[in-house]
């Protein structure tokens, strides 16, 4: 197939007069090409949700008394259908309640959209079945669904069907989705207004484990259907387990996967876009009564439930309890929660803080924004309040940009005289926006990384032995500067390697591109601490980086330079960054080449403390001047501390934030774009050696490195070791990793199945990619391949 810019040419034309009528709106265009970015982006991004339900038996909150200002859509909870004709029927009382509902909540907030909540928790699960069941009786529901709906002033409708039993009841509700959307089509064409919204409250997680039959959402129905699922993040923990206090709306379970962490990301990774997923908060708290006021902590020991009605507290009725009885409040980190206690009495909650880390996590995920369960149940709107001020995604990027393309706008002033020249320019404006939008599209999402270090001391894995159809981008490990000139004294035999390198590459993806990659975790950490010190050193350093890429054919260039040991090194770093990226742009103006690759592999996280220095990269000069940072999210564990063994490349941490998921999320909050994040990957495992064979977990004791030099393993080698010696193989959930252990041997890594759902992870985060450490430790390129086709 041909391109269109070789079957089809635009042809423009105009004379003199012409032409000098078009000069003074010039100035235009680019606020047309900006209008069109903006409103690609916006399309792209739908604005941002901020919800919640509000209880249609509440006493004490009427319509008229929500601060509809701090939200985006408000849910009437709830109508139900008729048990025999499946109709909703609203008798008078409620009737008088619907008609004003829209009207009064619009006196405060004239943007806000409404939407009937159909069902709820106290509703008959079998009245639903029954309904799904055949499409007579969906259609019945349907329409009357429908003709409430407007009838009463609502923008939409709303499912909350707690829960369909079977994979039969919930096949019967994808029919279901799929014919009301059809349904809500033809009304819309036929009334010429404009289409209902069409969400559904869901279950925490994609599929629900309860009782011998699992079931599973329909997705696909979902993802076609729905504007989007509220997915129900609590109620976790409650009165039906008095044994043991818990945090029923944890955002990491560090036992399980009752967290709000592992139900978001099921969803993402069963296929519903992130941007349809919006995250559920709770306005109220579980008790329990303890066993032993000593013992305290979420998962203690308990009797009985505590507190509230069936042990339930509203918001507010924590903080009047905790107030009351001078209650010792706790945040915790690990399940990202609060609980307090006083005597016997134990409650779990969420409160502002653990609220505002939980909207953090859904907007670094991209997550379409939140609700919350219910109104009435806050104190003072405390909690709203302070999620409300708070931008999320696309809303923030809609306010600020849209606000200051308004400003451009209004500064115009279009004469008299240039009214013909706009007429003609109408006539050009669909070129523009056929060219701007595509490319403002890639300008935001630049194509995906799927990168993989080669080391060159590698004897028994030559360039030619690489499969590059599984990858975008190689990096050629090391080169080291002189320890003396700062420069790059290439030896013939390495010159030799270098010569062939990109070409032998090419041989089976001619795409693929080359970087050169200077230092690497044996290299002194002294020198690049010299090279930086002064401009002279860098300069001589760059220069010579930039000649041996150039020289050998590379596309660029990488420095690993593992580790900068204080504040003064990191910003040295940043100045050699700024300095490279100037000469990189100098050297391709000069040359009339493209601008080689400017990369740099990092440490996992942002910041960190060594020898009780702190120290944090250069931010600005990184977002400014590289294409991209290495995020090397490994080696977390290993020979260093031999009394436990340890999860080397976790993603999570249920103890600490040495996780890649801290590690990556710092980078972001930092400031680095997410398209300049590239998360690591090891392709080998780290070993210990057992303590008792019979204890065996991550964290077991242990009493030195196991296997492997050093204690490391490469893929290949731990796959081999555990056919060899009939090894128990664990995937671990809680820290999305693998082990596996034969007698006293134990070893951490990463296989197919954890570095999937690191993939997962790194996707809905929105990061650029992935990279890993190194080729030739895969073992018949099985983890590789299994990446790549993801």
């Amino acid at each position: 197939m041909e391109s269109a810019s070789s079957s089809q040419q635009v042809m423009c034309s105009f004379d003199d007069s012409q032409a000098s009528q078009l000069e003074p709106l010039v100035h235009l265009i680019p606020i047309i090409l900006l209008f069109t970015i903006l409103t690609g982006y916006l399309m792209a991004s739908p604005p941002a949700i901020k919800a919640a339900y509000w209880p249609s038996w509440s006493q004490t909150l009427p319509p008229s008394a929500i601060d509809t200002t701090l939200f985006t859509h408000i849910f009437y909870a709830f109508l139900e259908p008729n048990k025999v004709t499946f109709k909703v029927e609203v008798s008078d009382s409620i009737a008088s309640l619907l008609r004003k509902f829209t009207g009064t909540l619009h006196q405060k907030n004239p943007q806000l959209k409404t939407l009937v909540a159909l069902g709820g928790a106290s509703s008959d699960p079998d009245l639903f079945a029954r309904i799904v069941s055949n499409e007579g009786s969906r259609n019945i529901f349907i329409s009357s669904a429908i003709q409430v709906a407007r009838t009463y002033g609502f923008d939409g409708m709303d499912l909350d069907w707690e829960f369909p039993r079977t994979p039969e009841e919930m096949a019967g509700l994808g029919q279901l989705f799929k014919e009301w959307r059809v349904a809500i089509e033809n009304e819309a064409e036929s009334t010429g207004l404009s289409p209902l919204l069409l969400t559904a409250a869901v279950y925490f997680s994609v599929e629900i484990p309860w009782g011998e039959t699992p079931r599973r959402y329909p997705v696909a129905s979902i993802v076609e259907s729905l504007d989007w699922i509220n997915a129900m993040c609590y109620d976790y923990h409650g009165s039906w387990d008095t044994s043991a206090t818990g945090a029923p709306a944890a955002l990491y379970d560090p036992t399980g996967n009752k967290s709000t962490s592992y139900g978001l990301t099921s969803w993402v990774s069963a296929g519903v876009p992130a941007n349809k997923v919006v995250m559920g908060l709770p306005l109220y708290g579980k008790t329990w009564k303890l066993k032993d006021p000593e013992v305290n902590g979420i998962g203690a020991p308990a009797t009985a439930i505590g507190p509230g009605d069936n042990g339930v507290l509203l918001f507010s009725e924590v903080e009047n309890f905790n107030r009351e009885n001078g209650a010792m409040v706790v945040y915790d980190r690990h399940t990202v929660s609060t609980y307090s206690y006083a005597g016997t009495s134990w409650i779990g909650y969420d409160d502002s803080k653990s609220t505002t880390v939980k909207l953090e996590y859904a907007r670094n995920l991209g997550f379409r924004g939140y609700f919350f369960w219910a109104l009435g149940y806050d104190s003072n709107w405390e909690i709203f309040k302070d999620m409300g001020v708070k931008k999320l995604g696309a809303c923030w990027f809609q306010e600020v940009a849209g606000s200051r393309l308004e400003a451009t706008v209004e500064n115009l002033s279009i004469t008299p005289e240039h009214s013909m020249a706009s007429h003609r320019l109408v006539h050009l404006l669909p070129i523009i926006v056929l060219f701007t939008i595509p490319t403002g599209y890639l300008m935001a999402s630049p194509p995906a990384i799927k990168a993989a270090y080669w080391p060159s001391r590698s004897e028994t894995f030559p360039p030619s032995a690489i499969d590059t159809t599984l990858f975008t981008h190689i990096f050629y490990a090391f080169l080291v500067p002189s320890n003396v000139t700062f420069k790059f004294e290439v030896s013939d035999s390495t010159s030799s390697l270098l010569k062939n390198f990109t070409s032998t590459l090419h041989q089976k993806n001619p795409p693929v591109k080359t970087l050169v990659s200077f230092g690497g975790g044996s290299s002194d950490p002294k020198l690049f601490a010299r090279i930086v010190s002064n401009k002279g050193s860098r300069t001589i350093f760059i220069d010579s980086a930039i000649e041996v890429a150039r020289t050998y054919g590379f596309d660029g260039l990488d420095l690993d330079w593992e580790f900068p040991k204080n504040p003064e090194e990191m910003a040295s770093l940043g100045q050699l960054f700024k300095e490279w990226r100037v000469a990189i742009k100098k050297e391709a103006e000069s040359t009339h080449r493209s601008p080689l690759l400017l990369t740099a592999a990092v440490y996992f996280s942002v910041d960190f403390q060594w020898n009780g220095i702190y120290r944090k990269y250069p931010v600005e000069s990184i977002a400014e001047s590289l294409d991209w940072v290495n995020a090397m999210c490994f080696d977390y564990r290993g020979s260093w501390d031999t009394s436990a063994t340890g999860a080397h490349a976790a993603l999570y941490d249920p103890n600490s934030n040495i996780s890649t998921s801290y590690g990556l999320r710092s980078w972001v909050r930092a400031g680095v774009p997410r398209n300049m994040v590239v998360m690591g990957l090891p392709l080998y495992g780290r070993t210990w050696q057992l303590k008792d064979p019979k204890v065996n977990g991550i964290g077991a004791p242990a009493t030195g490195v196991g296997p492997g030099d050093v204690g490391v393993l490469i893929f290949s080698e731990v796959e081999k070791i555990n056919k060899e010696n009939g090894a128990t193989v664990v995937y671990d959930a809680k820290t999305v990793s693998t082990y596996s252990y034969s007698g006293t041997s134990w070893v951490g890594y990463d296989d197919s199945q954890s570095t999937t759902v690191k993939l997962e992870f790194a996707q809905a985060l929105g990061l650029r990619g992935y990279f890993f450490w190194a080729l030739s430790y895969d073992s018949d390129w099985e983890i590789s391949k299994q990446v790549y086709k993801n």
